[in-house]
């Protein structure tokens, strides 16, 4: 039992980390997201090849 116990615990201590970088790389996705839709179209090249 003390080893499901230890598992769960480590699971239990990861999730602040966890939620905290998914709250990150959620607003990098945006931030990559809203240009496209707003552009219409995904060609972001400079010379527009």
């Amino acid at each position: 039992m003390g080893f499901i116990q230890d598992v769960l615990a480590s699971f239990v201590a990861i999730m602040p980390v966890t939620l905290a970088q998914s709250l990150i790389l959620a607003f990098v996705v945006l931030g990559i997201m809203i240009p496209f839709r707003m552009l219409n179209f995904p060609d972001l090249t400079s010379e527009g090849a």
